[in-house]
């Protein structure tokens, strides 16, 4: 069908010259295409075009009305929109906004209303029963069996949905080929995070396990988690360990966040845990923001070196960390104690120093 359209029934539309044409019918040896004006109620407009060139070879009648630019814009961008609502999964705003974005102005104005173009997104959607209606909690959540398979560009399926741990408030769902199971029980070098954004409704992250592969980080699976607690991580690294029981990383680089790390030490008693330069600068940027330091720390070049000097303090050898804090501290800026006392606390700890416990069992760490 080329780049023409189709009609609310379906029926192929071709634009030509301003004009839209819905296909009729063959001629009676099949070697034409007979055309007429979609406003066929007004307009006796007729063409004939070839079987599969849709060049005008016969024209019937004139039109008795202008010409359309602006309408056919609209009816290739309706249907983009069907055509996206049938191979995506994309949410309906996404689906639209991607179709009508780049329209004329002058189609723009001629568009339905956004409320119309959703329904179309959803009808067509239902008509292939796409996607199943959202659950109201863990418990009825019901996963439809083409949601738990794998089709890879050869056309074959494969189990994507390795592991679920069944109905409940506290689910946990992981997605994974064979393969990239394989691949991360042959790793040594695993890398770890969760998001948020992305975590579908009902679940609290998405967490994503990588590993070295072919020279590069790539990820191998995919967990949808409900919360952040350790007695979720310690369940969704049991069930990790029941799929693949030969699971022995020897270094995993991971954010700060303790759950996360008291469940990895439980779970891989020998490994080594690396901490996140990127999550560590995050965090220390945003308390920056919280003690109302961030004017004087991008105005003031010799304070912005003494706050970068704190955070340089995961850089230094463990044996040498409470020289360090201290002979730091005698030269930071008064306005910085609390930054730097926020930092022992929360990431290198402290041993006694000041007569306050570790709080955060970061020198455990091997490294940032």
């Amino acid at each position: 069908m080329s780049n023409n359209l189709l009609s609310n029934r379906g029926r192929e539309i071709l634009p030509k010259d301003g004009f839209m044409y819905v296909f009729d019918k063959f001629n009676f040896n099949n070697t034409k295409r007979f055309w007429r004006c979609r406003n066929k109620d007004s307009c006796k407009c007729r063409i004939h075009t070839g079987i599969n060139d849709y060049i005008i070879q016969k024209k019937i009648n004139d039109h008795t009305h202008d010409s359309e630019a602006a309408k056919i814009e609209v009816e290739a961008a309706i249907t983009k929109i069907k055509t996206r609502a049938l191979q995506t999964m994309e949410p309906t705003s996404v689906v639209i906004n991607e179709c009508v974005g780049p329209l004329s102005e002058a189609a723009k104005a001629t568009l339905p209303n956004n409320s119309s173009l959703k329904k179309t997104v959803r009808r067509k959607r239902q008509e292939i029963q796409m996607a199943p209606n959202n659950p109201a909690d863990l418990t009825t959540l019901n996963i439809p069996p083409a949601y738990t398979m794998y089709s890879p560009s050869n056309g074959n399926e494969e189990i994507f949905l390795q592991c679920d741990s069944g109905p409940g408030p506290n689910r946990i769902l992981i997605f994974a080929r064979s393969k990239s199971l394989d691949i991360l029980e042959n790793s040594k070098i695993w890398y770890m995070d969760g998001t948020f954004k992305v975590a579908p409704t009902l679940f609290s992250q998405v967490y994503v396990i990588l590993a070295e592969y072919l020279h590069g980080i790539v990820p191998m699976v995919y967990i949808l988690l409900p919360d952040k607690q350790s007695v979720t991580y310690d369940h969704m690294f049991l069930m990790l360990k029941n799929l693949r029981p030969n699971l022995k990383p020897k270094s995993i680089s991971c954010d700060f966040e303790q759950a996360a790390i008291k469940s990895i030490k439980k779970a891989f008693s020998d490994v080594k845990i690396y901490g996140c330069l990127f999550h560590l600068s995050k965090n220390f940027k945003k308390q920056v923001g919280v003690l109302n330091l961030t004017t004087r720390y991008n105005n003031d070049a010799d304070f912005s070196i003494s706050v970068k000097m704190i955070i340089s303090l995961d850089f230094v050898r463990l044996e040498d960390l409470d020289f360090a804090v201290d002979l730091l501290a005698q030269h930071l800026d008064e306005e910085l104690n609390d930054l730097l006392e926020w930092f022992e606390d929360n990431y290198i700890g402290r041993t006694n120093r000041n007569a306050k416990k570790c709080a955060f069992p970061s020198r455990n760490l091997e490294s940032i």
